[in-house]
């Protein structure tokens, strides 16, 4: 029986002591390769500290990196990674068109970049090459209708007893004006209608107006439920003219009790020495975040969805504030979050938000994120990290 699958390390074994890669070894792994056999790295680092001339190696689509913590899959993560980025681009896309609706001072805005130029997938663009319409397409199409309703909030998750509030405009991009009636409905994460209102409204024509606010206690069962608030713009028949709805997440409070653990929070850019390991902490490459990747299998995101580590709003500045705006390289440490950074050499590769170690008998852990602002989700994932080693 021939050999299927190569696995290898890479420090002291497929690099050499200088950290460089043996053309020879390329070399052979691209005749194993030839021969179909499954070519994966296997090492104590991040995807991110593997070299980019091994990352670049068409046929290399498994790595297992964290010293087996966490299996990455190229090719999934990659149609994931397209699917993410244009669910994200739609979402970016309505909400800064239904700003623009709602502030009278906008008379216009356009649409830069509308079709791929060719196979790349610009950030802007809104269809592709082919003319195939991208998710951001239709964000578009619904943000720009004529009359439209625009929900406002900068809060998504919550804590369970706390009073949800989110504002309701009216858009008017039409020459007539009209009264119409703005109808609540409050959704459980069952489909079940557990709360309605109605308001008056009256569209001026040309205008962008404020209605109401829609507010409800937090309220939920479980642990966490995701409510949906809906808007529906009736007329004078009751028929249906806009409508669009609203998604938040409740979680209920819990307790953050310190332990053991070594949790270090915000380390300042910079090389650090933390649990024997050496920590090199850089500024984000671009812009400070609003979004990282929990995609590691680290049990303390086990319980977290993915839109969980985005858009934090922070009840003490009252705003959404950034996730993150440094991230840090460290050999021997277990990622929990990931996120993106540019390295040395300017190339763009996977880093970390949050990781740890057990070393000397407890639990060292760095995270980039600030947890101290009152959100439910920075609070729970605190909570987490003094939970580690513990049963």
């Amino acid at each position: 029986m021939g050999i299927k699958l190569i696995a290898f390390d890479l420090d002291g074994t497929f690099l050499d002591p200088k950290k460089n890669i043996p053309p020879d070894n390329i070399r052979a792994l691209e005749e194993a390769a030839a021969k179909g056999v499954v070519i994966v790295p296997a090492t104590g680092r991040i995807v991110g500290g593997v070299p980019q001339q091994i990352r670049e190696l068409p046929f290399i689509r498994y790595y297992v990196t964290a010293n087996g913590a966490f299996v990455y899959d190229a090719q999934e993560d990659m149609q994931g990674w397209i699917s993410r980025s244009q669910r994200y681009q739609a979402f970016a896309a309505r909400m800064m068109t239904e700003a623009f609706r709602r502030d009278d001072r906008m008379v216009s805005n356009a649409i830069h970049l509308f079709i791929d130029a060719w196979p790349s997938g610009w950030m802007k663009s809104i269809m592709d090459c082919k003319r195939i319409p991208k998710q951001a397409y239709f964000a578009y199409r619904d943000a720009l209708a004529p009359l439209l309703v625009s929900l406002r909030t900068d809060r998504f998750a919550y804590t369970a007893g706390e009073t949800i509030q989110i504002e309701a405009f009216l858009c008017n991009d039409t020459a007539k004006s009209g009264a119409y009636t703005l109808a609540f409905e409050l959704y459980n994460e069952q489909n079940k209608l557990i709360q309605t209102g109605r308001v008056p409204a009256h569209a001026d024509a040309c205008r962008a107006a404020y209605i109401a606010s829609a507010e409800f206690p937090a309220e939920t069962a479980q642990d966490r439920e995701t409510l949906t608030l809906r808007a529906v713009l009736l007329d004078g028949n009751g028929d249906v003219v806009n409508d669009t709805e609203q998604k938040m997440t409740v979680f209920q409070d819990v307790t953050v009790v310190p332990n053991d653990n070594v949790v270090i929070l915000k380390l300042e850019p910079g090389l650090h020495t933390v649990a024997g390991e050496t920590v090199t902490v850089k500024p984000c490459g671009m812009l400070p975040l609003h979004f990282v990747s929990r995609k590691t299998g680290h049990p303390a995101v086990d319980e977290f969805k993915e839109q969980d580590f985005s858009y934090w709003y922070d009840a003490k500045e009252d705003c959404i504030t950034p996730l993150l705006d440094t991230t840090f390289t460290v050999e021997g440490f277990t990622p929990i979050l990931l996120s993106n950074n540019m390295d040395e050499q300017g190339n763009w590769g996977p880093v970390l938000a949050a990781a740890e170690k057990l070393y000397e008998g407890k639990h060292y852990v760095i995270c980039q994120l600030d947890l101290r602002q009152e959100n439910p989700v920075a609070k729970r994932f605190l909570r987490n990290l003094y939970r580690l080693g513990t049963k």
